[in-house]
């Protein structure tokens, strides 16, 4: 029960992060249009966070170094990609994604250090891969598929201050259906994949 609780709890961030896309998606005035801004600079964190792990991942999880090289390595890399988030964040105004990141970097250090088993693991490097596919695949929806503008306004994308140029400032309608579609695909693989594993710990399993 305790375990089953636990993979519930851990695809709740991500429902819930889908539920603000949906938000500013049909009720952008009531949430405030400034959090179009905010999802859209945590959809371009998203991706630095994902090509970051690829990295970090390999090396916490890679037995052929030393834990303290190993480490040493991950501050190393860590700190490259730390240059990246800081450049993003001031960019949007925004300094939350460079401690974002450093909560990152001391989550693959505790892999490194802690007594994790193999299973953990594989499970970690199966949800960092899926996810990585469907971004790529919900981005691409977003730019291909027709999206409905529903209630963001020419008023609402001004509100927002959105600032630079692209697909996404022209039409952040486009990002928050990626965002939404992302969001959605990611609690379900985590749910599925967790749930598989509480399954196969079970005693009725054996």
């Amino acid at each position: 029960m305790t375990r089953s609780l636990g993979v519930v709890f851990a695809v709740i961030p991500d429902l819930v992060t889908a539920s603000l896309f949906v938000l500013c998606w049909i009720a952008p005035a009531w949430i405030g249009p400034g959090w179009i801004k905010s999802l859209m600079l945590l959809m371009v964190f998203e991706f630095v966070c994902i090509h970051a792990t690829a990295f970090l991942m390999n090396l916490a999880m890679s037995d052929k170094m030393s834990r303290t090289k190993r480490s040493v390595g991950i501050v190393a890399i860590g700190f490259g990609y730390l240059g990246l988030a800081a450049a993003i964040a001031y960019a949007f105004g925004a300094w939350w994604p460079i401690i974002a990141f450093l909560w990152l970097l001391v989550g693959k250090l505790a892999i490194v250090w802690e007594q994790a088993n193999k299973q953990r693991q594989r499970q970690q490097m199966l949800i960092w891969g899926i996810s990585t596919g469907a971004y790529i695949v919900t981005v691409l929806a977003g730019v291909m598929i027709p999206v409905p503008a529903l209630m963001i306004t020419d008023a609402v994308r001004e509100a927002a201050e959105l600032t630079g140029s692209g697909l996404w400032v022209d039409h952040p309608e486009r990002m928050i259906f990626s965002g939404l579609l992302y969001f959605c695909a990611l609690s379900y693989v985590k749910y599925r994949v967790l749930r598989q594993a509480v399954s196969a710990q079970s005693p009725n399993s054996k």
